[in-house]
């Protein structure tokens, strides 16, 4: 099915063949005219109808209530194979207030119990299309190919009412399986609002966080600034300060059980600026990072990796990168988000200092992040249209392309061409890519683009 708006949640590396769609109705894309594939309203929302939306078949409804709640109530023969299918993909484009989202399955066919995972945080208010996984973890409950299903969305304030519209483009249930070969985040933070709405710096009046394009890093378009307008240590309550990674930047993983040992890798590029008069010429800057572990039962396991480094004020980025291996939590998804050490040594933030962070890159069991610094630029070479979906153009000025090769963001070839200004990428899967492009002289251009 295409799909024409690119998800801010990128998953690199998750091959068709984990998804088993084999067996009775396992996934839903409402491609089908007036066709609501047994979705119906339960509570608190209009009736769900299917729809064309920026060119997709969807199941459109609006919130109308506390607990918005639809249903899908099977007979003989057509519900989810839930012995085998534990875990929900699902993409939708969230235009409504809700930011919390759960899947309820009944207790035994015909039971009329109910038992529902964990609150899986989503973005409100959204303008694009975001993929989701809910896993469903170990319930026993969850068995038998007769399942009654409901799928609910509200807020944080479960007294609130949602308003608001949803369009979900695909829902699909599929197997577990035990190695993903990498997530990867937006690396550039191109497509986050201005206002960073899914970020916070604790709300500390000396320490502020948006959106910005004063310094990017890999031809980005903006990058992240936490800036500072008072000596940090000296206002504090901690010694750190926690900058919150919620949907937008969080990697869903897993399952992984206790022994099977994941190496947990994520790469960040940070850059120092203080403009004011007296400012230092270098900083130690101590980042830690932390992996948020949860497995939608118990309490989540959190995990850190401290990183200092020497940036010069003004200087090039510099990579960060943090890695783990995980031996003693056993965990369906992963977020990561860090944190900035504040104290009078490492990190003496104060008036004026700027840090700009980008191209965050996180993965599971990869041999390496691919995040190297690839600076090589030449404007008279352009990639159009950016992003694309069937065919990536290349207009170069006096110059002859003689070969192209692209990689992905973790580092792995995926195809080269030669002589050839216009590439078909319709392969590839959806994602951000780094292409290497070589002129006559062999003289060569790193440029990134975007497959939707």
């Amino acid at each position: 099915m295409k799909k024409k708006l690119f998800s801010k949640l990128l998953f690199i590396g998750i091959t068709l063949s984990l998804i088993n769609l084999n067996l009775h109705a396992q996934t839903f894309t409402f491609d089908t005219a007036t066709d609501t594939e047994g979705w119906v309203k339960n509570y608190a929302t209009s009736d769900p109808v299917q729809a064309t939306e920026s060119g997709n078949g969807v199941l459109s409804f609006d919130g109308a209530g506390k607990n918005v709640t639809l249903k899908r109530n099977v007979t003989a023969g057509s519900g989810i194979d839930a012995t085998t299918n534990k875990y929900l993909k699902i993409i939708i484009k969230n235009t409504s207030t809700a930011n919390k989202m759960r899947l309820g399955y009944e207790q035994g066919p015909g039971s009329g119990a109910y038992s529902w995972t964990a609150f899986k945080d989503i973005t409100a208010a959204d303008t694009d299309y975001n993929t989701y996984y809910i896993s469903i973890g170990t319930n026993a409950n969850w068995d038998g190919e007769e399942l009654n299903l409901q799928l609910q969305f509200r807020l944080d304030n479960a007294a609130d009412a949602v308003s608001g519209t949803f369009y979900i483009d695909e829902l699909s249930f599929f197997a577990p399986v035990t190695t993903y070969n990498g997530i990867l985040q937006n690396p550039g933070f191109d497509d986050v609002p201005g206002d960073f709405g899914p970020y916070s710096s604790d709300n500390k009046t000396y320490m502020t966080t948006s959106a910005s394009a004063e310094e990017t890093h890999n031809s980005s378009s903006q990058s992240f600034n936490i800036a500072f307008n008072a000596p940090n240590y000296a206002n504090a309550t901690t010694n750190y300060e926690v900058v919150n990674f919620y949907n937008a930047y969080r990697p869903d993983v897993g399952p992984f059980a206790i022994g099977d040992n994941p190496v947990m890798k994520t790469g960040i590029y940070v850059k120092y600026i203080n403009n004011e008069v007296g400012a230092p010429a270098s900083k130690d800057i101590r980042i830690q990072g932390m992996w948020v572990l949860t497995d939608g039962a118990n309490p989540p396991a959190y995990r850190g990796v401290g990183v200092t480094k020497t940036l010069q004020n003004g200087g090039d980025w510099t990579l960060f990168e943090f890695e783990r291996t995980e031996t003693t939590a056993a965990f369906d998804n992963s977020f990561f988000r860090f944190a900035l050490f504040i104290d009078d040594g490492a990190s003496s933030m104060e008036l004026g200092d700027n840090l700009y962070i980008d191209s965050m890159t996180s993965c599971m069991d990869c041999p390496t992040l691919g995040t190297e610094n690839l600076k090589k630029d030449d404007a008279s070479i352009v990639l159009y249209p950016n992003p694309a979906q069937n065919i990536l153009n290349i207009s170069s000025k006096n110059k002859t392309v003689s070969k192209v090769e692209i990689y992905s963001i973790l580092g792995s070839k995926v195809l080269e061409i030669k002589n050839q200004n216009s590439i078909n990428i319709s392969q590839l899967n959806r994602g951000i890519y780094i292409s290497k492009i070589y002129d006559n002289n062999n003289a060569v251009s790193t440029k990134r683009f975007i497959k939707k």
